[in-house]
């Protein structure tokens, strides 16, 4: 059974049902989901909750991200999986600020991203490295070598 047209509140803004419906599609092909994101996120989408938030996560969910680096020391090594275009080190930068400390943030995903090339994301994105068509089971990192790993939607 196939996944419904949208037609729903997220229709027309951002939300492209072949996308979202071929990741919940089962039949679709596995090696093809990092495809079906890779152009979701070039669109320009910060997450996968156009409809939820202005711009980035706000709320109870900021505020969960943030109180997860209250006690990562200066110079952690942050990575999240399943990033998209950054939405979760972009939060987790704005709190390093707060604090006055400096993260080593990392962004993960299986898609091809490049948040840095879309309009302004140079330095929107200043001090976020991005890792694009990386698999979760080969991340770049040595064992031990990573302080906090994030995911909002990421398994």
């Amino acid at each position: 059974m196939g996944v419904p047209e949208n037609k729903g509140r997220n229709a027309g803004i951002g939300y492209d049902s072949g996308v979202m419906g071929s990741l919940r599609d089962p039949s679709a092909p596995q090696s093809d989901a990092g495809g079906q994101w890779s152009r979701y996120w070039r669109a320009g989408a910060l997450h996968s909750c156009t409809c939820a938030f202005g711009d980035n996560y706000a709320g109870p969910i900021a505020r969960f991200w943030e109180a997860q680096c209250l006690e990562l020391p200066d110079g952690a090594v942050v990575v999240d999986l399943g990033t998209g275009n950054g939405a979760i080190p972009l939060l987790l930068a704005r709190a390093a600020q707060a604090r006055n400390v400096r993260f080593e943030l990392h962004g993960v995903d299986l898609a091809d991203i490049a948040p840095e090339a879309l309009a302004g994301g140079a330095a929107r994105y200043a001090g976020i490295s991005f890792h694009p068509r990386t698999p979760m089971e080969a991340l770049p990192f040595a064992d031990g070598a990573v302080d906090l790993v994030t995911g909002q939607y990421a398994l």
